[in-house]
């Protein structure tokens, strides 16, 4: 009959009730104390089914499956406590039986109400309901034919406990996937699940039949129509569609609407609107119009939800939750990433992004300069595309490892469960409920309590409180007065427990009343208070455990805080001592400190109870064992909110929140530890940060909770929250506060702070990722351990050493990757080789896993291969490689692709490799395109160009040394630029590209390792910290003294000598100090604690420098009308010793006495006038005592200063008139004489004042006269701004508003004597002693010469043979070449 035909109302009546008798006849089957009634039991329950199945002939099939799936819940605690009963009787069971539990469990703690995967469990149920029938059969029953119930069935047994595994992790994958791939992939994943419908089916029917031998039972499963209903492929699929979420349905709509999956996938504006319409639907719950805004609730169970039937605990999270979180996590780590002092402003749209991956389309910003600017929603959509890019079969492997890890803690869980029930003295034994309430009280005392109160079965919290108070503060007035009387007390209040009594107060009324209403509800009922009594230690009273929640958690959880802040101190000493690609521990710092902060400060101490800490230690290290044993078994690597839920317990996270940072906070120090002798992944300490980011957000979600509980109870939300858990939430609902990363103020925590054993080293054991390998070229290159022995036969071919080049052409761009890998039978699989590349993306990933299958005969004979590559990281995702072997075996042809599906759009790499041959001769093999073009001229260009290459690196010729050694200084600054930037300039990204697209695999290992710890190769170059661009030479290099960056080259900023960087960085800040190393290896903080040099004293000599050059501009406060601008005749001044009386400074007097420049009056300057004796000049000792200078040590790059009244000189009409008869004096350039009057540099090092002119330093490449040395510091005097206004310029445009003093010619005598300056015969001198020095260089140039001639008479030789191996080559070609070529 058809599926949809129409039904009589009295065909679903009975297809809905025999439905319920079956469910009734399981339910009844696990009743205990009844004997005899298993066999029956069982009967009816598979009578009733093939019952029920019989009647879908004339009913409605999905509403069988529909009722079916909504009794699933209700009936998987009794089939589970039936199992149990079985699993006693015949032990071999138990295997299967506890993998089904496990997974119930999770399921009921995970549920999403997802109807398909509801289906998936209702199969299992009935596949594990066959083993009901055990029940009626005798252990180590024998059959007929000689073999036993255990011996028939074991191997079943073990096969099912592995599908129940696979199932639930197939189960648990899908339901982490956003609701976009949920439809997207919907028929591949429907495809899934129907294979787990139709294993169970089938092994239901496996089981039946084995145990109708032993049991003489014969049970037609060609009856079950059940069975045959689900295994049915158009009802499944039916049944999935009308049971889709309302979201799903909703996106399914908009998907059809704009044309299918296919065509929605060809359009990123349509992805990108997908995507904002998800997380509106989310957000929401309910599908919202095209405008409406995603928002986030603010109520109770939105978020951490309690499962019913759990004790007091039990959260679970929903899946938009997660989603949430992920994608909010995904936004804000690109953001801030990296940190950067006040003086270096911090690059925009910082990202780091792999220099070795070519792939497009899901990547499409790669490559491409500006690629960290990307626009909003790029990232979700490429999270998106990598998604969709995973294949269910694939994203299930991939999922199984952190699926492994909760299966693990769940099992945990439920040994402990069983076997660690404590039962305390006194506790009462539940007969009977009938007498009331307080009948089902475990605990003696609180049974008197309820009994005496009358309560029924709950009760305000508060009245259960201050209950317990007055009844323990009555016996132990009642046990005074008898002891006083000489009675014997009844039930005496123990004298070891009087102390706890004194803590049960009203003062901690609050925290009593949490301990009790774990869920915040306001009442407590029976079940509460039976968990809250039988969850104390073994060993400790009632009393005890009331006086741990009442101050003992407080005084607890406050010394764990200060162990959280004295790791967080101790971390802030690693920022520069860890070794790995990047600032690691100071973004790992940067991100978590304030993280941290956020939870632990608003926490309340209580230090007047701190003495009473070692009364509750021992239940602190017994909840702290057992939350590192959970973290432990999830390897510290925390994936998703309910792995944390697992971990924690029942409680609110809130009571174990300090145990769990510290003990990851705890482990993140060992990995640190571990960091300084070895080089860590990349993503080691970010996977470490992104732990401590969910515990935030479960947090969050916590506090959330409570927010929307105590909102419902109508109280004062801003003081529940505040009294709270010692108010450790309040942060989270006023939301004031943001916190820094500094460590320095947590380091005092740090002083009594006890690790433990610290006695042997952290292992490496312990990293996520194996750490980088510093072999750069390894004898061998393959890190497979263990080899299969058998492999199938087609696979054989593929065994051995293949190298390889993939090459992707786009845009004009190529991008060329070589590879080798060594081929090896699997250890566990006959039909897969594998190899382990150890030099595959070298610093990106430690470990890359490629694996070979078998895929078929091709239309032209040859085999085809599925070539699959893994990596252990994030930033590379997962490739498959089609490829063809030749006839001869020796080359792979093909093309590579993200999806397993290749259906990825646009061009795809092209992939060769060749047996035996090595990545430096396949460097040079064609492009695809030049293969297309002229395939004979491109091969014999690859042949003669690998021949030439062999021959200069076995000759090891000074051009070959020379060229690899360039590439290697470029490659590396390079490198190191783009892993601390995120990106690079065009010009720079275009000459990476290049360089990598000619090193290879091992080269590259080499290379950047140099960009992973620079520090240990002075030959790496730093990049322009305004442009990005990498300098072209270590030396000269241009460093800014006042812009210090720690750890990285040079320990500061660099600039190149672009006019637009220099004009640039001086228009962010006004007091940068620019100056220009020659030395190699150059770092700032050596360079000024050798020299004994602070800012300070670089200031003063940029000031006094500044004032001799003539380049301050000074400008004067504007009093009324401006007067006109001074002018100034030159004039011969006096030495300081003819100088007879002060008096003759007189202000503006030209004349006898030293030169004026209006200043402010100071020590040694006379009515706002300079004396030229306190100008710096040539020949004279350099004072660095800041008290003896006439300008501020702070002094700006253009000082300028209001002075008040007329501060200008006004100048004689006679001087002004006078002629400029003679060149005024100053400062002069050591090398071309001439006099400086604009920007220049001055020696940091010489003891005297040395000036070097601009052409003069660029022109001779660094001087070497006198004492100055060319490697000597320079530190540049002037503006930094090209076309920088003269003095004369800033006069004429000042005129108007401010009258400026300009400094006034100031010859001197003294300097007549200067180098250079002397008499004719001094001069003639050292013009014979330069014209030697120039014969000298003339000699050895000649020497030099005759060399090279002697070189090049040995390269005819070689040519000659060159000729020769190239004729060989060329007549091999000729004779015939492989159809693979």
């Amino acid at each position: 009959m058809a599926l949809n035909a129409p039904k009589s109302e009295e065909e679903k009546r009975l297809s809905h009730e025999e439905l319920k008798e079956a469910q009734d006849a399981l339910d009844g089957a696990v009743q205990p104390n009844e004997p005899g009634r298993t066999g029956k039991l069982e009967k009816e329950f598979v009578d009733s089914v093939n019952a029920a199945g019989q009647a879908t002939g004339n009913s409605d099939g999905l509403g069988i499956l529909m009722d079916g799936v909504n009794s699933l819940v209700e009936s998987l605690p009794p089939l589970v406590r039936a199992l149990d009963a079985v699993a006693q009787l015949h032990p071999f069971l138990a295997l299967a039986v506890g993998a089904f539990k496990v997974v119930v469990e999770l399921e009921a703690k995970r549920r999403d109400n997802d109807k398909k995967v509801n289906l998936l469990f209702l199969e299992m149920r009935n596949m594990m309901a066959a083993l009901l029938q055990l029940q009626g059969v005798r252990t180590n029953h024998v059959g007929r034919d000689g073999l036993s119930i255990g011996a028939r069935l074991d191997d079943l047994v073990k096969k099912t406990a592995k599908d129940i595994k696979e199932c639930a992790n197939a189960c648990d994958t899908y339901s982490r996937k956003r609701l976009l791939v949920k439809v997207l992939k919907a028929p591949s994943w429907d495809g899934t699940l129907k294979e787990y419908i139709q294993l169970f089916s089938d092994r239901k029917g496996e089981f039946n039949f084995a145990i109708s031998i032993h049991t003489g039972l014969g049970v037609d499963s060609a009856n079950d129509k059940l069975d045959t209903l689900i295994t049915k492929v158009d009802v499944v699929i039916a049944f999935f569609e009308k049971t889709a979420p309302r979201e799903q349905r909703a996106l399914a709509e908009a998907i059809r609407q704009e044309g299918g999956t296919q065509a929605v996938l060809a359009k990123s504006d349509v992805l990108q609107e997908l995507l904002l319409k998800e997380q509106q639907l989310e957000a929401a719950g309910l599908p919202l119009t095209d405008d409406g805004a995603p928002g986030t609730r603010v109520e109770s169970g939105l978020y951490a939800r309690k499962r019913s039937g759990a004790g007091s605990g039990a959260y679970y999270y929903s899946r938009a939750a997660e989603n949430q979180r992920v994608r909010r996590r995904t936004s804000t780590t690109r953001r801030g990433e990296y940190g950067y002092r006040a003086s270096y402003p911090p690059p925009r749209g910082v990202r780091e992004r792999p220099y070795g991956y070519t792939g497009r389309d899901q990547w499409p910003e790669e490559g491409r300069e500006g690629a960290g600017e990307e626009q909003e929603g790029s990232v979700e959509l490429r999270r998106l595309m990598q998604d969709l890019a995973d294949e269910p079969a694939v994203a299930v492997r991939k999922n199984f490892v952190w699926f492994a890890r909760k299966f693990a803690i769940q099992q945990r869980e439920i040994v402990l469960e069983m076997t660690a029930v404590v039962v305390h003295e006194g506790d009462r034994v539940i007969s009977s409920v009938l007498a009331g309430p307080h009948e089902r009280i475990i605990d003696p005392d609180l049974y008197e309590i309820w009994k005496e109160m009358r309560w029924r079965g709950i009760v305000k919290a508060r009245h259960l409180v201050l209950a317990i108070h007055d009844y323990y503060t009555q016996r132990l007035d009642d046990q005074r007065r008898a002891v006083a009387q000489g009675a014997a007390p009844q039930r005496p209040v123990s004298e070891s427990d009087v102390w706890a009594l004194e803590c049960i107060d009203l003062m901690h009324l609050q925290q009593i009343t949490e301990a009790f209403d774990a869920d915040a509800s306001g009442f407590i009922t029976t079940q509460e208070v039976n968990y809250f009594t039988t969850s104390r230690p073994k060993g400790w009273s009632l009393l005890h455990w009331l006086a741990y929640w009442a101050v003992g958690w407080q005084v607890v959880m406050t010394e764990y805080r200060s162990k959280i802040y004295g790791l967080l101190a101790r971390m802030g000493d690693f920022r520069t001592s860890v070794r790995g690609r990047g600032r690691a521990v100071e973004k790992y710092l940067d991100e978590v400190v304030p993280l941290v902060k956020g939870m632990t400060k608003p926490f309340r101490e209580d230090p007047e109870h701190h003495f009473l800490l070692d009364r509750f230690r021992g239940y602190a290290a017994q909840e702290e064992q057992r939350l590192r044993e959970g973290l432990e078994t999830a390897k510290y690597d925390l994936d998703a909110l309910d792995t944390l839920a697992l971990i924690n317990g029942p409680r609110g996270l809130e009571r174990n929140l300090f145990i769990i940072l510290y003990l990851l906070l705890r482990r993140h120090y060992d990995i640190m530890t571990i960091g300084k002798r070895v080089i860590l992944h990349s993503e080691e300490l970010s996977d470490a940060a992104g732990a401590i980011q969910l515990v935030k957000d479960a947090f969050d979600y916590r506090a959330q909770d409570l927010i929307g509980l105590f909102t419902q109870r109508r109280l004062q939300v801003y003081l529940e929250v505040s009294d709270f858990a010692c108010g450790m939430l309040s942060e989270s609902y006023a939301r004031g506060q943001d916190y820094d990363s500094d460590t320095d103020t947590l380091v005092g925590m740090s002083d009594d702070l006890d690790l433990g054993n610290t006695g042997d080293e952290p292992s490496e054991a312990m990293l996520k990722y194996p750490p980088h390998s510093e072999v750069f070229y390894p004898e061998n290159e393959d890190g497979v351990d263990i080899e299969g022995t058998e492999l199938a036969e087609e696979l054989k071919s593929l065994l051995g050493h293949w190298a390889g080049v993939q090459t992707s052409e786009a845009g004009g761009t190529v991008s060329r990757q070589m590879f080798t890998f060594d081929f090896r039978a699997s250890p566990t699989d006959a039909q897969q080789v594998i190899a382990v590349p150890l030099l595959s993306m070298p610093w990106i990933c430690t470990r890359a896993t490629l694996t070979g299958t078998f895929t078929g005969i091709g239309a032209d004979g040859h085999r085809t291969y599925l070539l699959s590559s893994a990596y252990n990281t994030s930033t590379l995702p997962a490739g498959y490689t089609k490829v063809m072997l030749s006839k001869d075996g020796g080359t792979l042809v093909g093309e590579k692709d993200v999806a397993l599906s290749f259906g990825t759009s646009g061009p795809k790499p092209h992939v060769v490799a060749r047996k035996g041959s090595s990545p430096d001769i396949m460097q040079f093999y064609p492009r695809p395109s030049e293969l297309h073009a002229n395939k004979a001229s491109a091969m014999w260009r690859f042949a003669t160009s690998a021949v030439l290459h062999d021959v200069r690196r076995r000759l090891f010729s000074w051009g070959f040394i020379k060229e690899r050694r360039d590439r290697k200084h470029s490659l590396a600054s390079l490198l190191l630029a783009e892993s601390r930037n995120g990106s690079l300039h065009a010009d720079d990204l275009a000459e990476r590209v290049r360089l990598v697209n000619v090193t290879t695999p091992a080269d590259l290992h080499y290379f950047a390792y140099a960009s992973i710890e620079p520090a240990r190769f002075p030959w790496v170059r730093p990049w322009c910290a305004e442009c990005k661009r990498v300098l072209r030479t270590v030396q000269p290099c241009l460093r800014c003294a006042l812009c210090a960056l720690p750890g990285e080259i040079g320990g500061c900023a660099a600039l190149c000598e672009r006019m637009d960087c220099l004009r640039n960085h001086h228009l962010g800040f006004r007091d940068h100090r620019i100056l220009k190393t020659r030395e190699v290896g150059w770092a700032l903080e050596a360079f000024m604690k050798d020299r004994g040099l602070d800012e300070g004293k670089l200031m003063e000599l940029y000031s006094q420098a500044a004032a001799a050059v003539g380049v301050l501009g000074i400008r004067v406060e504007r009093r009324g009308r401006s007067p006109s601008p001074p002018r100034y005749s030159p004039h011969q001044l006096s030495t300081i010793s003819e100088v007879a009386e002060p008096a003759e400074l007189q202000r503006g007097r030209p004349g006898h006495g030293p030169g004026l420049v209006g200043l402010p009056a100071s020590d040694g300057i006379v009515g706002g006038v300079i004396a030229v004796e306190n100008v710096p000049q040539r020949g004279r000792l350099r004072e660095m005592d800041t008290t003896s200078s006439p300008f501020p040590t702070d002094f700006p790059s253009d000082p300028v200063f209001g002075l008040p009244g007329p501060a200008v000189q006004q100048a004689s009409t006679e001087a002004a008139a006078a002629p400029n008869e003679d060149t005024p004096p100053g400062p002069r350039c050591i090398n071309c004489n001439e006099r400086i009057t604009a920007t220049t540099w001055v020696c940091v090092e010489c003891s005297d004042p040395t000036y070097i002119c601009l052409s003069c330093d660029e022109r001779e490449g660094g001087l070497s006269l006198g004492v100055h040395k060319a490697n000597h510091v320079l530190l540049r005097i002037g503006t930094t701004v090209p076309n920088s206004r003269s003095p004369s310029r800033i006069r004429r445009r000042s005129s108007s508003r401010y009258p400026v003093a300009v400094p006034a010619p100031m010859p001197d005598p003294r300097w007549q004597s200067w180098p250079g300056e002397g008499d004719g015969e001094e001069r003639i001198g050292g013009i014979k002693d330069r014209l030697g020095s120039l014969e000298s260089r003339f000699g050895r140039i000649e020497e030099r010469m005759e060399g090279f001639e002697n070189q090049l008479a040995g390269v005819d030789g070689r040519l000659e043979r060159i000729d020769n191996m190239l004729t060989a080559v060329l007549s091999l070609l000729h004779g015939g070449a492989s159809p693979s070529d």
